[in-house]
């Protein structure tokens, strides 16, 4: 836009779901960022459960850009989407994934991670939070393990947003408690935990 050129000149570029898994999953997990997919799938868990993400390329492409696309994906049910299956898995495809009776969405432990999974459970309404948020929420025990809602973290106006944020139950508000003033990426999730928590949803007690 600063050389004058018409960004919305440019046509669309092609947009990517990808399932990756086994052949009867156990829960199926909808990932906001790619990285920890790939992460994901390379662990045992991909033996017991179904991991989907989406992949796509454009100009404008930010860093909390992943969620909502898949949001808006998820919204169409895929339609006009290029699905994939990931090589070496034997999953069934990522529209048939959708229909699954536990499926749970695992994001980053922050304000737009949170919106972007209330979101996804308009469209599907027994989604629900993954264990994999467990680690996260040990993270953000310790100032070392999250970081403030700043431009350099990739998170700015966040720490604004939180207020506007109306939960529908009481795990995700307490999710949302956690992270209003910090959060964690879900990248720093390691495979072994990826391995004990994915097939499970977030449980919280009082």
């Amino acid at each position: 836009k600063a050389f004058g050129i018409q960004v919305d000149r440019f046509p669309n570029h092609p947009l990517y779901v990808v399932a990756a898994g086994c052949v009867k999953p156990e829960t199926v997990i909808l990932v906001e960022n790619p990285a920890a997919f790939e992460m994901a799938v390379t662990t045992n868990a991909a033996q017991r459960c179904a991991f989907i993400a989406t992949f796509g390329f454009g100009l404008s492409k930010s860093e909390d850009d992943y969620g909502r696309q898949l949001a808006s994906m998820v919204e169409e049910r895929f339609s006009g989407a290029i699905t994939l299956i990931r090589e070496g898995s034997a999953c069934p495809p990522a529209r048939e994934l959708l229909n699954y009776p536990q499926i749970t969405f695992w994001g980053d432990l922050d304000v737009a991670g949170i919106e972007i999974f209330q979101r996804l459970r308009r469209a599907i309404p027994s989604l629900r939070l993954s264990a994999l948020y467990m680690p996260m929420l040990e993270a953000m025990n310790k100032l070392s393990g999250s970081h403030p809602y700043v431009l350099a973290a990739g998170k700015p106006g966040q720490l604004e947003r939180h207020i506007s944020v109306r939960c529908e139950d009481t795990v995700t508000e307490k999710l949302l408690a956690r992270c209003a003033m910090r959060g964690v990426d879900q990248e720093c999730v390691q495979p072994a935990q990826i391995e004990q928590h994915a097939a499970y949803e977030l449980a919280l007690g009082k």
